[in-house]
C-alpha cells in the first residue's frame, strides 16, 4: 500500500472517531458549551461532596447540563459556591430542592434539582435565566439518606415509645401512691388514741377492734356454755316449764267454771224477766178494768193524765226489758270474756 493510501485510511480513521466521541458526548449529555445554549445558576451547599468542573446535573433524574466550576467560599458562613450550566430548553421552577447525589457504590456525584410539590391548579414561577439565579442545597449520601429514611420510619414508633414511657411513669407515681395509702391503712394505731380523736382510724384498728369483739363474744359463749352446761340450772327450767303448765290448767279450769256460772246467771235473768213481764201484763189488765168500773179507782184511772203516764212507763219498761234481754243472749251465745 502507497503512502498516498496510508495517509487517506488514518484520515477517515480519525475522522470516525472524532463523529463517534460526538454521538457518544451528545447521548451521555456532555455537550460543549460551544455546541449548546444555556443559562447559568449558581448553586451555595455547605460542602462539595465530591462534586468537581464537568459533574452532570440532573432534573428529576434527567441530564439537563453541567457544573462549570467549583469554588471555595472563605468568608461567612462559608461553604462551596456551585455555578451549574442548564441548558436553554430547561427552564427551573422556584423552590426547587438541590442535593448531591452520590451513589450507592461510589461513582461521580452529581447535583440533583428536585422541582417542589405543587398543587394542579397552582401557577408555576420559573428561576430567572440571566445568569442571576441563586438556589441553596445540601449535600446528599446513601448513608444520610438511609438515616433520614430510618428516622422518619422511627419517628411515629419513637413517639409510641414515649408516650408509653410518660404513661409508666404517671402509673409508677399513683401505684407510689397507692402503696403510700395501703401503708396508712395498714398502719398499727391504738384504737384508745383513736377514741380520743388524737388518731385516725384504718384497717388496722377496725381489725383490732374486731378481734377484741370476737373475744367477748367466746367469752360470753364460754358463760352461755357453762350456764347451760349446769344441771341445777336446767332442773330450774324445767321446774319452771312445769310450774307454767299447771297454772295453765287452773286457769283452763277457773274459765270453764265461769262459763257454768255465767250460763246459770243467765238463765236465772231469762225467768226473771219473764215473771216481770207477766206482772206487768196482769197490772195493765187490772188497770184496764178499774177504769171502765164507776168507783174511785176507776174515777182516777180515768184522768188522761195518770194513763197516758203510765201506759208510757210501761212502754219504756218493756222495751228496757227487751234491751235486758238482748243482752242477756249476747252474753250467752258469745260468752264472758275472762282474762287473767
Amino acid at each position: 500500500m502507497t503512502d498516498r493510501s496510508k495517509n487517506i485510511a488514518v484520515g477517515i480513521t480519525a475522522i470516525l472517531g472524532a463523529l463517534g466521541l460526538g454521538t457518544l458526548m451528545i447521548l451521555f449529555g456532555a455537550i460543549p458549551s460551544w455546541m449548546s445554549k444555556g443559562y447559568t445558576v449558581q448553586v451555595n451547599l455547605d460542602t462539595a461532596g465530591g462534586l468537581t468542573q464537568g459533574s452532570r446535573v440532573k432534573l428529576s433524574g434527567i441530564d439537563v447540563g453541567r457544573i462549570e466550576s467549583v469554588e471555595l467560599l472563605t468568608g461567612p458562613p462559608g461553604g462551596v459556591k456551585i455555578n451549574a450550566y442548564i441548558r436553554e430548553e430547561v427552564r427551573l421552577p422556584e423552590g426547587l430542592h438541590v442535593r448531591v447525589e452520590q451513589g450507592l457504590l461510589g461513582g461521580t456525584p452529581a447535583l440533583g434539582f428536585e422541582p417542589p410539590t405543587m398543587a394542579p391548579d397552582q401557577s408555576v414561577t420559573y428561576l430567572p435565566t440571566d445568569g442571576s439565579a441563586t438556589v441553596k442545597g445540601e449535600s446528599y449520601s446513601f448513608m444520610s439518606a438511609f438515616a433520614g429514611e430510618l428516622q422518619g420510619a422511627l419517628a411515629e414508633p419513637t413517639r409510641q415509645f414515649t408516650r408509653m414511657s410518660d404513661n409508666f411513669e404517671r402509673m409508677a407515681t399513683e401505684w407510689a401512691k397507692v402503696g403510700s395509702n395501703l401503708a396508712q391503712l395498714t398502719e398499727v394505731r391504738n384504737p384508745d388514741d383513736v377514741d380520743k380523736g388524737e388518731a385516725k382510724a384504718n384497717l388496722a384498728t377496725v381489725l383490732t377492734r374486731a378481734d377484741q369483739r370476737l373475744a367477748d363474744m367466746k367469752a360470753t359463749l364460754e358463760g352461755m356454755k357453762g350456764l347451760f352446761g349446769d344441771e341445777k340450772f336446767r332442773q330450774d327450767i324445767k321446774d319452771a316449764a312445769a310450774n307454767a303448765k299447771v297454772m295453765t290448767e287452773k286457769v283452763g279450769n277457773l274459765a270453764t267454771s265461769a262459763d257454768e256460772k255465767l250460763d246459770k246467771l243467765v238463765q236465772r235473768y231469762v225467768a226473771v224477766a219473764d215473771d216481770l213481764s207477766g206482772a206487768i201484763t196482769s197490772m195493765k189488765q187490772t188497770i184496764d178494768l178499774a177504769k171502765n168500773g164507776d168507783g174511785t179507782i176507776g174515777k182516777l184511772l180515768n184522768d188522761a193524765t195518770l194513763y197516758n203516764n203510765l201506759n208510757d212507763a210501761s212502754a219504756r219498761l218493756r222495751k228496757a226489758l227487751d234491751e235486758f234481754r238482748q243482752l242477756l243472749d249476747k252474753i250467752k251465745s258469745e260468752g264472758l270474756p275472762v282474762k287473767m
